[in-house]
Parts: C-alpha cells; sequence; structure tokens
C-alpha cells in the first residue's frame, strides 16, 4: 500500500513537472547547448559577420562601464561617427547594458561579452516563439516543437551573420503580448501590464537595424487575426474609448517613437 502510494506520488510529480512550462524551456536550452557547445566552451568563435559589428558593441560597453557618451567609434573603418551606428545592432537593447555589467563583475574579455550578448538574443526568441505558439495553440508539446524547428530554421548561417535573427529576435514575445492585451479586453480585464511589455518589446525590436522587419510581421499578423473573427477589433476599440485609456495608449506610443529616434 505504501509502495503504491509512493509510485502515485512519483506520477503526480513528473505529470507536473512535464507539464510545467520551464521543464520544455530546460529541454530548450539543453538542446541549445548541445548545438552550440562548442561556442559556448569557446573552443570555436563566431566568425565571418557574425562578427562584423564587434568593434560597435566593444567601444558602446566601455561607455558605459567608463560612463562616457560614446560620440566617436575608434574600432570601425578607422574612426565614424558612432550615432548613425547605434540601430545597426540595436545598441539601445538592455542585453547590452546588461552584458556591459556582467563583463565587469565577472571580468570577461569584450569578446566573451560580445559573444553572450549574441547568444542571449537568439535563445530569447527561441524561448519567446515557444511561449507565442503555446499561446496560439494550448500544446506544449506543439509548441515546443514548433520552437525546436524555428531554431533549426536559423541555426545554419546565424554562426556567420547576425541578420537571421538579430532584427526580429523580441518578434514571437511582442505578439505574444498583443495577444495577452487582445486577450485581457476580451474578457474586460485591465491590460496596462501587456500593453507595457509589448510597447518595451515593440521599442527594443524597431531600434534593431530597421523597423521595416517588425511592421511587416505585426501587419501580417494583424490580418491573420482579422480574418480568424477569433477577436472583435470593435471591442478593442470601445475599450479604448474613454480619456484615460486613450492617455496610456498615446504613452505608449510616443515610448515606442522614442526608440525610433535614434
Amino acid at each position: 500500500m505504501n509502495l503504491q502510494a509512493m509510485n502515485d506520488t512519483k506520477n503526480k510529480i513528473s505529470l507536473k513537472l512535464f507539464n510545467h512550462h520551464l521543464f520544455w524551456i530546460f529541454l530548450l536550452l539543453i538542446s541549445y547547448f548541445f548545438i552550440y557547445s562548442e561556442v559556448i566552451l569557446k573552443t570555436q568563435y563566431i566568425r565571418h559577420d557574425a562578427l562584423n559589428f564587434y568593434g560597435l558593441y566593444k567601444y558602446m560597453i566601455e561607455g558605459i562601464q567608463n560612463a562616457e557618451i560614446p560620440f566617436w567609434d575608434i574600432y570601425s573603418l578607422c574612426g565614424t561617427p558612432f550615432y548613425p551606428s547605434i540601430p545597426l545592432i540595436g545598441l539601445l537593447d538592455p542585453l547590452v547594458f546588461i552584458t556591459a555589467f556582467t563583463q565587469k563583475v565577472f571580468g570577461q574579455s569584450s569578446l566573451d561579452s560580445y559573444l553572450t550578448f549574441y547568444l542571449l538574443r537568439a535563445f530569447i526568441a527561441v524561448v519567446g516563439t515557444y511561449l507565442f505558439l503555446y499561446k496560439l495553440t494550448g500544446s506544449k508539446k506543439s509548441a515546443f516543437t514548433g520552437a525546436l524547428l524555428f531554431f533549426f530554421a536559423f541555426l545554419p548561417s546565424f554562426h556567420l551573420q547576425n541578420g537571421s535573427i538579430n532584427s526580429f529576435y523580441l518578434t514571437p514575445l511582442a505578439l505574444l503580448f498583443f495577444l495577452s492585451i487582445l486577450d485581457r479586453i476580451k474578457n474586460k480585464k485591465n491590460c496596462y501590464l501587456s500593453m507595457l511589455l509589448f510597447t518595451f518589446t515593440c521599442g527594443v525590436i524597431v531600434n534593431v537595424f530597421i523597423p521595416t522587419y517588425f511592421t511587416f510581421y505585426f501587419i501580417v499578423f494583424l490580418i491573420a487575426l482579422f480574418f480568424s473573427c477569433f477577436y472583435q477589433f470593435k471591442e478593442v476599440f470601445n475599450y479604448f474609448n474613454n480619456k484615460e485609456k486613450r492617455g496610456v495608449l498615446f504613452v505608449c506610443c510616443c515610448l515606442i517613437l522614442l526608440f525610433l529616434i535614434p
């Protein structure tokens, strides 16, 4: 009887673990580490165009660490104005500031810090894809499979050039937060937190290279939502039909535009 109870308890724990998002994200992490083990363990580095913007990154994090405003990039083309280069790899991305901090704390080289920054972006894209697909399908297995297929889709070129994922790496999360806004409006709940998260992810991603990529994907997504008839967009317009909520929407739009300035 006790043995049966123990087996039942183990089965329940296994089922809970199997049904938890962290379990599937951990599997994605294991897959990611297995594929990029040589790069992560520094027996091999990313190369070709993937290192093309290392100089920009190095100059930016040196400015952050020394509390200096970067004006003139001394590492690119024998010296260039820095301001026009900010959007090339999205140097206003919080990940830049985080990796600049971790480099200082753990004593990494600038190249190792850039590698961390580079790999983190791709992993965030994979995890974001998993969460977005789960939102659409409601199935963790399907979401995991889709995220893994997405990972393998950009795998062949990612270690050679950063354009394969960097320009839209936050797009899955942005679409997830947008769906969260629609769901909360549909269920007549407060959606301010979802709006804040959507604004933040949009603001970061439109500052990476050019905003055309994200804008295109978002418009296609809106068209697909419209024809799916799953959401009534009339409810959305009615939700923002008061001064306070229109004010919040206006502030969110202004914050996104603020990121577009550089």
